[in-house]
């Protein structure tokens, strides 16, 4: 957490995140300040990335991995593709672009992918996945909010998520088609460790995981984390 804290701070104009990190829990400035993308998504990275490393040095050595949108970027790192200063940096102006995207809101909905297709208004998208009867959908608050009450008056549970923004929808592809220029700047490298594409749902090949137009993808399409789950499971223990 330190080293990376402090890897993070001239992305972060000179803010040091562990001071979010390590805030009381009944500090009200500090919990607000962690709703905003983009300090959310580098505090995720960094502790996410901090205990897979725990784990490491335990001499627990995966044999695949996966992570939830943000949560790709670790398992990307610690597979070699990105060293941790770039993965950082990288991470930090992902969560930049996208909170600079107008607002909007997230819906998650006890309901399949494909019953939440028959009824999906235009202008909704499905953002992630997450089981098999679990869906999270993106889009304007408020046919966000008018689809859920309709859910609602059906009997379908329907719970607003705390964001700001819709993420995974198509007000992200300005942030997707800036990320994807910065990384076409960059040399990639294929990972050493497996892990699960959220954009398919299968294991990751050496050349999504090198392309820039994949990690611009991988900001902007459904997070297919379900999918990705069966594919772990479909292996048996190991």
């Amino acid at each position: 957490i330190d080293k990376g804290a402090a890897l993070l701070q001239p992305h972060l104009d000179g803010f040091d995140i562990r001071t979010l990190l390590l805030a009381a829990p009944d500090d009200a400035t500090a919990a607000a300040a962690l709703t905003r993308t983009s300090l959310t998504q580098p505090a995720l990275f960094l502790v996410s990335h901090a205990l897979a490393n725990r784990w490491l040095a335990l001499g627990v050595e995966p044999t695949g991995m996966i992570g939830h949108s943000i949560g790709e970027w670790v398992a990307a790192c610690l597979a070699g593709v990105f060293p941790l200063d770039q993965a950082l940096r990288l991470v930090a102006l992902r969560g930049r672009l996208m909170e600079a995207q107008p607002t909007g809101a997230m819906l998650a909905v006890s309901l399949s992918e494909t019953e939440v297709s028959q009824d999906l208004p235009a202008g909704l998208e499905i953002a992630a996945l997450n089981s098999p009867h679990q869906t999270v959908l993106t889009g304007p608050a408020n046919q966000i909010d008018n689809h859920a009450a309709r859910l609602t008056q059906q009997g379908i549970t329907a719970v607003p998520l705390r964001t700001a923004h819709a993420f995974h929808s198509a007000s992200m592809q300005p942030a997707a088609d800036a990320l994807e220029k910065e990384l076409s700047q960059l040399t990639l490298f294929p990972p050493q460790r497996r892990w699960v594409s959220n954009v398919t749902g299968d294991w990751i090949t050496p050349a999504e995981a090198t392309s820039p137009a994949y990690w611009a993808r991988q900001l902007r399409a459904t997070v297919r984390f379900g999918d990705g789950i069966n594919t772990l499971f479909a292996e048996g223990p190991s």
